[in-house]
């Protein structure tokens, strides 16, 4: 069997798909993946083929000390201003990033699938332009949410909009309506090009009422445990995979502090690609753990570790870590709440105190939160105080308890064996489909 994975050029979006990927090619499939040329070490890596599809203008192989534009600043200085004027740059943003050179996609595309002939294709959901052209050339295709269940919005619900927050993330009822009626303005206004590139290549199209909410033509796969949320019956007709973990090899240094009896806690912290770029908020999570006494490995990404201040000479520091690995080492997470992170450190049971800045982050921690799985700070205005007091919480609390047990749960279904059944039923039904 060929299967066709189409992703964009995102080192976070690839992450889950790999785990899908290896688990296909174990089986014998042969997996093509189209992206661009910033994932092409590591798919060569991984065994599979790659073709060029270029998604978008940028790419993001892990944002480093080196790389800064315009536009991430402006990111980051709505970041400083909390959640309401994050999510509005973010949804003007959303005006002109979500379907980019749709003709130059449409073309590469259609001769990708002509060329590669696959019996079932993969793509993610998140990849608008892929999913528009492919409805539009009539090619069944699965889709595959690699963030939080909130980014596949059902009926009446809104993307963009966080419906699902922590309590300590309040607004004004007026800064939120004005928010909601923007998202809903850019979910309308999306919907209405979408459309016009699907029917550009299939005059005969119906018109989706929402683009944001529509998943694969074959059905959604969703990188998400079940037992977390009511996302499940939210969405009967997604399938909830559990946790897509990418294999990751452990250097020896990582392998025997795996090993070592720990004479205290070890945190484990990481804000993610991007969000690394906040050190003010590194810093206070570093004071935190100074003052527990704990040890740390923190992702720095691109905080200069000297920001962080003094660190112990027990704390290790990187600016790319094998997270993966790494989490083995480590009783709890500290994290942006970002969807590789949360499922990553929940399948090694690991409870997490998450410090959401963006998109569906807000979502994901208040679900740690509600299953007792975590907790979750503002990062803009959390202490050093109130986080240390927080992560000792955790510890002493259920939460260690209750994540041990669903990581169990996880590692015993794993997500990409899940997926990797649901592509080979999609494949078999390709005569009925097409």
């Amino acid at each position: 069997m060929i299967v066709l994975v189409v992703v964009p050029d995102y080192v976070s979006h690839w992450y889950p798909l790999s785990a899908v990927a290896g688990t296909l090619r174990a089986r014998g499939h042969t997996v093509i993946v189209a992206t661009g040329p910033a994932l092409a070490p590591r798919i060569a890596a991984d065994g599979h083929e790659r073709v060029e599809l270029m998604l978008g203008s940028g790419s993001n192989t892990g944002l480093s000390r080196a790389q800064r534009d315009a536009k991430l600043d402006a990111f980051f200085a709505a970041t400083r201003k909390g959640m309401i004027p994050t999510l509005r740059y973010q949804a003007e943003q959303r005006r002109h990033d979500l379907l980019w050179e749709p003709h130059t996609v449409g073309k590469r595309l259609d001769a990708i699938v002509g060329d590669v002939a696959p019996d079932a294709v993969l793509v993610d959901q998140l990849a608008f332009g892929a999913t528009a052209v492919l409805r539009g050339l009539r090619v069944p295709f699965l889709s595959f949410l690699p963030g939080h269940p909130c980014q596949l919005p059902a009926r009446g619900e809104t993307f963009g909009y966080p419906s699902l927050r922590p309590p300590g993330f309040a607004a004004p009822e007026d800064e939120l309506r004005s928010l909601k009626e923007l998202c809903v303005s850019v979910a309308s206004e999306f919907s209405a090009a979408y459309n016009a590139v699907v029917a550009s290549l299939d005059p005969s199209a119906t018109p989706l009422e929402d683009a944001f909410g529509a998943g694969g033509t074959l059905g959604t796969l969703v990188n998400y445990p079940g037992q977390l949320g009511a996302h499940a019956a939210r969405l009967p007709h997604a399938a909830f995979l559990g946790s897509c973990i990418r294999s990751e090899t452990p250097d020896l240094h990582f392998e025997l502090l795996a090993r070592t009896a720990r004479a205290r806690p070890r945190a484990y912290v990481s804000l993610g690609s991007f969000l690394s770029a906040r050190s003010d908020v590194l810093r206070r999570i570093a004071d935190a753990l100074r003052m527990l006494g704990w040890d740390a490995v923190i992702a720095t990404g691109a905080t200069d570790p000297r920001e962080l201040g003094p660190t112990p000479s027990t704390w290790v520091l990187g600016e790319h870590l094998p997270q993966v690995a790494v989490l083995e080492a480590c009783d709890l997470v500290v994290c942006h709440g970002g969807n590789n992170s949360v499922t990553e450190a929940l399948t090694a049971g690991l409870p997490i105190l998450a410090s959401p800045f963006s998109t569906d982050q807000f979502a994901g921690a208040e679900d740690l939160r509600r299953a007792g799985l975590g907790d979750a700070i503002d990062p803009g205005s959390a202490t050093a105080a109130e986080i240390a007091t927080r992560l000792s919480s955790l510890l002493d609390g259920d939460a260690a308890r209750q994540a041990a047990a669903l990581g169990v749960d996880l590692r015993r279904a794993p997500g990409a064996e899940r997926a990797a059944d649901a592509i080979e039923q999609a494949a078999a039904l390709k005569p009925a489909a097409a």
